[in-house]
Order: C-alpha cells, then sequence, then structure tokens
C-alpha cells in the first residue's frame, strides 16, 4: 500500500495529515453559574460582522494546513445553536472553498436544547451540520435553575429525541454533569438511565468544576451553595462507569463514552496531539510551522478587538521539547485503551525515559495503571484520580 493509499484508507484522528477547526461563538443569551469559558451577552448578536471576521480569520490562516485534510469542524462556545442559519451556512460554505474537505467527516454544533425546534433542526442540517453536541447537563429543573440554564427537563427530553431520530445526523451527543449541588448516586443513575433509554450514541459526561470567578464559586465560598464531599462525587463517579459498562456504549476517554463508530473525531484530535486551527475570540489552536515546527496560538478575548482586527494573534509560543511531554502526558493517557512510552518518544530525553519508566511502575504498584507488556492503561482508581497520575509524571520528568 501506498502512502497516499494508507492515508485514504485511515480517518478522522488517526490521520497523520489529518487536522481540525474549532470555532468559538462567544454569545450567550445568559451566562450560567459554573461557566469560565469566554463568552457575552449583548442584546443583539452581530453574527454578520462576526461570520465575516471568521472567514477573514480562516482566509488568513489556512496556507498552514495546506497539506493537511480537514477531518472535523467543531462549533463551539457560549452557544452556537443562536448564530442564525444564513450565516452559519455562509460560513460553512467558506470553510468547503478555503480548505480542503475531502476527508471531512465529522461537523458538529454544540446546541442549548431550548433553542431546538424541527424547523430549527432542519435548518442546522441544511447548513452542513451532520453532528450535534446537547448540553443537557441534568435532567432536573431544580438543578437547571441553580446552574442558570436557560432550559427545562422537557426542553432537553424533546431535543435529544428530536437530533436522534433526525435522518440528517449521522450522531449526537448528550453533556451531562455529576457533582451538582443536591445531586445523589441515585440522581446522577437516573439521568444517565434515561439518556440510554432514549439511545443517544454518545454521552459526555464531566464532574463539576468549580472554576475561579465563576458566580458558583462565589456561591460556594458564601455558603449560599453545597456541593457534595468528594467521596460523594466519586460514588457517583462510580455508579456512573459501572452503568455504562453494562450499556451499548463503551468508555473509550475519561470522560466521554459512545456506541462504536461514534467516537467524537474532533475531542479525539486534541487526545492525540493533532494539529488544529482555532478560530473566533478567546480560541487556541495547534498549528505546524516549516521546518517541522508548531505554535499554540491564542486569540484575544473581546469582541470589539477580535471584530476589528481578526487575523491577529493575541499569543503565539513555539512549542518546546518539553512543552509537547507535558502536553502529551496531560491529554494521551486519558484515551482509555492506554498508551505506551514509546508514544512519546519524539519530545522526551533519554533521562526522562527512565523517570517516566520508574513512575509507570510506581502507578502499577499503587493500583492507578495496568501493565500488559509495553503497554499501559488507566485503572478504574486511576480515571478516579487521573490529575494525581499526571502530577506523578510531571514530577518525575521535572526531577531530571
Amino acid at each position: 500500500m501506498t502512502v497516499a493509499q494508507d492515508r485514504e484508507a485511515r480517518s478522522g484522528y488517526e490521520r497523520d495529515d489529518g487536522f481540525g477547526i474549532y470555532v468559538h461563538f462567544p454569545f450567550c443569551v445568559s451566562r450560567c453559574t459554573y461557566c469560565d469559558f469566554v463568552v457575552t451577552t449583548p442584546p443583539d448578536i452581530p453574527d454578520n460582522a462576526y461570520t465575516t471576521a471568521l472567514i477573514d480569520e480562516l482566509m488568513s490562516r489556512a496556507d498552514h494546513f495546506a497539506d493537511r485534510q480537514l477531518v472535523s469542524l467543531y462549533l463551539g462556545g457560549g452557544t452556537p445553536s443562536l448564530w442564525s442559519p444564513d450565516e452559519l451556512t455562509r460560513f460553512v460554505k467558506a470553510v468547503r472553498q478555503i480548505v480542503s474537505t475531502d476527508a471531512l467527516e465529522e461537523v458538529t454544533l454544540e446546541a442549548n436544547p431550548g433553542d431546538l425546534s424541527p424547523d430549527h433542526l432542519n435548518a442546522l442540517v441544511d447548513a452542513g451540520i451532520n453532528r450535534l453536541s446537547i448540553g443537557v447537563q441534568t435532567l432536573n429543573d431544580e438543578r437547571l435553575r441553580d446552574l442558570s440554564r436557560r432550559h427545562t427537563t422537557d426542553d432537553a427530553l424533546r431535543s435529544v429525541t428530536m437530533a436522534v431520530e433526525h435522518p440528517g445526523l449521522k450522531s449526537v451527543s448528550a453533556d451531562l454533569i455529576y457533582g451538582l449541588s443536591g445531586s445523589t448516586v441515585e440522581s446522577v443513575s437516573a439521568d444517565l438511565e434515561t439518556l440510554l433509554q432514549l439511545q443517544v450514541p454518545h454521552l459526555s459526561i464531566y464532574a463539576l468544576m468549580l472554576e475561579p470567578n465563576t458566580p458558583m464559586y462565589h456561591q460556594v465560598h458564601r455558603g449560599v451553595v453545597n456541593l457534595p464531599p468528594d467521596d460523594a462525587v466519586a460514588d457517583q463517579a462510580e455508579a456512573i462507569y459501572s452503568r455504562i459498562a453494562d450499556s451499548p456504549l463503551e468508555l473509550y476517554e475519561i470522560s466521554n463514552a459512545a456506541k462504536p463508530g461514534h467516537y467524537a473525531i474532533h475531542n479525539s484530535l486534541y487526545w492525540h496531539m493533532r494539529p488544529y486551527l482555532g478560530l473566533g475570540v478567546g480560541a487556541h489552536g495547534l498549528e505546524p510551522r516549516p521546518g517541522g515546527q508548531f505554535v499554540r496560538r491564542g486569540n484575544v478575548r473581546k469582541v470589539a478587538a477580535y471584530l476589528e482586527a481578526p487575523t491577529q494573534p493575541d499569543t503565539e509560543k513555539e512549542m518546546s521539547a518539553d512543552d509537547w511531554l507535558k502536553d502529551a502526558l496531560l491529554v494521551r493517557p486519558r484515551w482509555l485503551s492506554g498508551f505506551q512510552l514509546t508514544d512519546f518518544e519524539a519530545w522526551v530525553r533519554p533521562m526522562q525515559v527512565q523517570a517516566l519508566t520508574t513512575c509507570c511502575h510506581d502507578l502499577v504498584e499503587n493500583g492507578l495503571l495496568i501493565r500488559h507488556g509495553d503497554h499501559y492503561r488507566l485503572t478504574r482508581r486511576g480515571w478516579l484520580l487521573y490529575n494525581d497520575v499526571v502530577l506523578k509524571f510531571y514530577a518525575a520528568i521535572d526531577g531530571v
């Protein structure tokens, strides 16, 4: 098989010549209490001007990916389901004109359940969307209000059902958060069971992260909101993992489960350190440069500044070998089929190889990793203590 034929046979995150585009749509009707993303809540969304700026930015940077194939386009936010279908269509068409899309498999849009209707869903599919990521979060109206979510449980159930049954969508994902105020093993298990009964082919399941300077952070520290203790949150995670193990879905990444053929291509690019182009306010990307170099690029976080100069980066940093290694150790072991230390050989120094080998041995001894030959993967306990695993990796390579 020739190199070209091999590339053609592979798809998605597996392609060595693949890349993704992430688009940040920063506009929302209101801000959720736990959100620390770059979002804004204007009375009127400047979607025409924003679409034009995104296209200008894409045209200015597409040459960096000229020898690669786009495999995933991901429209996140914010609330991209507020993007007018006409402007969304204009943007997707521009992408297809500016970069090679022969290998494009997945065009995902994040959607708020309250924004979806049959006509709107049809318009999204007509615009080129073939996968929805629906922000369900919880199927309890009181907890939805605590999060300042705009939708209700009925909205979520109706939207998920509509999306799963739509013939124009190749896949649907639902987000579920555990560890919320008032949540229990029974409540998160019931939410999960309902989504499984709706036959959602992909689930993203996250523990609540209490981010500094969010409304919820201040509510918790004032004692207005009480979150479950860590042990109770771990019990919720264990219940989720156990139920998924007995379902048609398989947990393929610490926070993601899917039916065969429904892995999230875009996020899998991140977990495998593939390059991606980040467009829009506050977006970040990993971009190739001549000579085999890569840069981490970040955009400005203010809409007005971005609209004025969409092609100007806010930050650009060339990746060193140590940068690559730390990023890879952060994301690669999340892939639950495991990893080999040779996965990191392009960035690791000889002294670090021994340090990582010793670290992995210790993690096996402590029940956080399982070893099969040269292959390591996280144990169930390792899933729950993943941050500790990463910190041990970092300590090992920093110590030599």
